[in-house]
């Protein structure tokens, strides 16, 4: 495996430091919850309606063959319909456990138990340095941006730590340079434009 294979596999990565615990954010919980969803939403199990507060229905129940957004699925079916800001808090959609264990199967993590919680140390940082590669070849115009590399970039601009967690990876580039890029990258792909939304939601629910 050289790189993750989904939008929350990626953001786990990229949200979490060598040693194991959360980079730049305090909401990776919900912030894993809340990629999942935009997985499933390009994989067309999930709709989220054009409200700031979007509700968030399940269209198809088929699995998707991946064990982490088959669970996050069956959550949603249990509160289908609900809006956005009720759902990304539930433990019960908590896919952070299964994202590490995945990434564990990987090689990508270890697993580490202690006095102040689960931790996630690094045992393969090329994987996700692979990740930062193609975001930071996209950054500078080297590389062709795939879909996923545009919504996850949209994703951190929306929780607005972009720069924070891409600046080493592409040294040079200010703040406003860098979201100002991200932000025209995403210009024509809805799913990016919907993800503004999405995280503008989490980060009422978590800070209110």
């Amino acid at each position: 495996m050289t790189q993750s294979t989904t939008i929350v596999r990626d953001l786990f990565l990229l949200l979490t430091n060598d040693a194991g615990r959360q980079e730049a954010t305090q909401v990776r919980r919900q912030s894993l919850v809340a990629g999942a969803i935009t997985d499933l939403v390009e994989r067309g199990r999930v709709q989220l309606d054009d409200a700031r507060n979007p509700h968030v229905t399940v269209v198809d129940a088929t699995p998707t063959g991946d064990g982490v957004l088959d669970h996050v699925l069956a959550r949603l079916e249990e509160v289908d319909g609900r809006r956005l800001s009720s759902i990304i808090g539930k433990r019960a959609v908590d896919a952070t456990e299964l994202v590490g264990q995945d990434l564990v199967a990987a090689g990508a993590v270890t697993r580490q138990h202690g006095l102040l919680g689960t931790r996630w140390p690094a045992r393969d940082p090329a994987i996700e340095q692979a990740v930062r590669r193609d975001l930071a070849a996209v950054l500078r115009g080297e590389r062709e941006p795939t879909h996923q590399d545009v919504v996850l970039l949209a994703i951190l601009r929306a929780q607005r730590n972009a720069h924070r967690i891409l600046k080493d990876d592409v040294p040079g580039l200010s703040r406003w340079e860098m979201n100002k890029r991200i932000d025209a990258l995403g210009r024509d792909v809805p799913a990016a434009q919907a993800v503004r939304r999405v995280y503008d939601t989490l980060m009422a629910a978590v800070t209110s």
